[in-house]
């Protein structure tokens, strides 16, 4: 069982130097805030470490020194058998905790939690004291610098209502007399561990694939470690261990860049691409994730052309690859895969003057495919366009207003069951800013014959937008995309945004944990945090600079930057 908890604590100074921290939370099942915890007790482990967390300050019982578990366990009781509790921090039987503690520069709270006392299990991320511990004078309140409190300023004639905000200076709140007195930081990045893991890599692909316990297995696999050294090893990463794993090379493809990788059931499918020798490919294989083993695929040449710079879409039992370019051309026309069947179909495209590599392809309510962007004969290309696997019919977006520009580049992802295009490089070689929303009329799919449908394109709001970029990546959390990395007019990036949906606004991710610069990465969400690997950074922001492949993993859980106010 998967353990989470969400809290709030306040800080008390009593007439000693001995302090308590009225610790409250609530626990719950399966990282399920729904699920609550129902039994009526629950054994905890405390300790206050510092920023490495390898220097313990003060634990439960005193016997913790490096950060380390310790050795004897706190039972607090679950009144309401709801998974909701308080403690308090240096009460008895608890070593009591002295004043001195928070002379230091950083303070986090680790805890371990247990249902039985027998196996504890470490909360984390640990959570950084700050602020927020705190209850002092709403005199001296918006003096505070946050997270550099000193003794003298703390209070205990302070009492009152706490509110959360966003905003680091909500009017609203202040109008009804709120003063702001601290916040809660969002995370920083943090490193993956490298044992075992790849080596620096660029243009090879990463899939993801849910394990059983609540995060994400991400498979990598193919790319250049070097110039000119292409590889076909596969590496498996679970987000929940922190630990890698090769994939077995026996019957794998050959070794190839800018090939397509999708995932069907538990099976990862990598095709096309161009080899070592520079050759273009129409092959690839299936890798069986369970079994660790790979069956070849070479289909008939007559079904499907060899490529690089294509598209590949998963739509139900079928796989779509689509446009790209070869030695000769770019390419009109694609397959169809049926994973049912193990047959190939050929796909005519919907212009064959018009064909088109470095496009997006983003399958939409798990029925089409939406084809958009990307660079044809003579330049750049705006235009989008669904295909229907089922009937091999392209149907046309029938929009009054107008979209994106034309564009390379960018991203695209389905959210909620709306298409969000962004950023890329225009037709004069300037990175983008813009993004737009496509609306679909659901009413003009109709049936299988349709082949026009209605939409309307819905700019983003530009303010606290991201930086123009191009080469970046975005994901869909379920409520926020976000976008991070990727090149900009004058250089590489580290900057990450979250866009909100439904509040149609934009907030910056942190970029502490020395978050390194990257373009042409790749990235997963594992359901609570972004991982990003590879891909291509320099040493300066210089646009003109050397770039070169990075082998580094970094994770971010994306959570919000929260103020708190409070009120006599």
């Amino acid at each position: 069982m998967r353990l989470i908890y969400i809290f709030l604590f306040l800080l008390f100074l009593n007439k000693s130097h001995s302090l308590e921290i009225s610790y409250q939370g609530r626990i719950s099942k399966n990282n399920d805030d729904n699920v609550n915890f129902t039994s009526s007790s629950g054994f905890f482990k405390f300790a206050i470490v510092d920023s490495t967390g390898e220097i313990t300050f003060w634990s439960n019982d005193s016997s913790s020194l490096n950060g380390e578990e310790p050795a004897s366990y706190v039972l607090v009781p679950f009144p309401e058998k709801n998974g909701v509790f308080q403690v308090a921090l240096g009460s008895s039987p608890m070593t009591p905790l002295n004043s001195s503690v928070f002379t230091n520069t950083e303070t986090y709270l680790r805890i371990w939690f247990s249902e039985d006392s027998n196996k504890f299990d470490l909360l984390e991320p640990d959570e950084k004291i700050t602020a927020v511990a705190y209850s002092f004078n709403s005199k001296i309140a918006e003096t505070v610098v946050d997270s550099s409190l000193q003794l003298n300023k703390l209070s205990n004639e302070f009492s009152g209502m706490t509110m959360v905000s966003e905003s680091p200076n909500d009017q609203k709140l202040r109008d009804l007399g709120f003063v702001r007195f601290g916040k809660i930081s969002s995370q920083p990045w943090i490193n993956a561990n490298t044992n075992q893991g790849p080596p620096p890599l660029v243009n090879h692909t990463s899939i993801n694939v849910k394990n059983n316990d609540d995060g994400i297995q991400m498979i990598l696999w193919g790319g250049s470690a070097s110039e000119g050294s292409f590889t076909n090893q596969g590496w498996i990463y679970d987000s929940v261990a922190d630990s890698w794993q090769s994939t077995t090379i026996l019957d794998a493809p050959i070794a190839r860049i800018e090939h397509s990788a999708v995932i069907h059931d538990d099976k990862m499918f990598i095709w096309g691409g161009v080899d070592s020798g520079g050759q273009f490919l129409n092959n690839g294989g299936i890798y069986n994730i369970t079994k660790d083993s790979w069956t070849l695929i070479n289909p008939d040449k007559r079904s499907i052309t060899k490529r690089k710079n294509h598209s590949a879409s998963i739509v139900g039992s079928k796989m779509v690859i689509w446009g790209g370019s070869n030695e000769f051309d770019i390419i009109s026309d694609g397959a169809i895969y049926d994973f049912n069947t193990g047959q190939w179909q050929t796909l005519l495209g919907y212009d064959q003057q018009n064909g088109r590599k470095l496009h997006t392809a983003t399958v939409y309510k798990n029925s089409l495919v939406f084809i958009f962007g990307g660079q044809k004969h003579g330049g750049l290309v705006a235009n989008g366009i669904f295909l229907n696997p089922v009937t091999k019919k392209w149907i046309q977006l029938d929009v009054s207003e107008p979209g994106p520009s034309p564009r390379v580049g960018h991203t695209s992802l389905n959210a909620d069951g709306y298409i969000i295009v962004w950023g890329g490089k225009g037709s004069d070689n300037i990175a983008l800013s813009d993004g737009y929303m496509l609306k679909v009329a659901e009413d003009t799919l109709g049936s299988d014959e349709v082949s026009k449908v209605k939409g309307k394109w819905i700019r983003l709001r530009a303010s606290g937008s991201p930086s123009a970029r191009y080469d970046h990546t975005a994901n869909w959390t379920g409520v926020e995309m976000l976008i991070f990395g990727g090149e900009k007019n004058n250089g590489v990036t580290n900057s990450g945004y979250a866009y909100d949906l439904l509040k149609d606004s934009w907030r910056s991710l942190t970029t502490r944990g020395n978050t390194i610069p990257r373009t042409r990465h790749t990235s997963e969400w594992t359901g609570n945090q972004l991982i990003v690997f590879g891909g291509l950074t320099s040493s300066n922001s210089n646009l003109t600079s050397k770039k070169y492949r990075i082998s580094n993993t970094q994770l971010l859980d994306p959570q919000r930057t929260w103020h708190l106010y409070r009120k006599l």
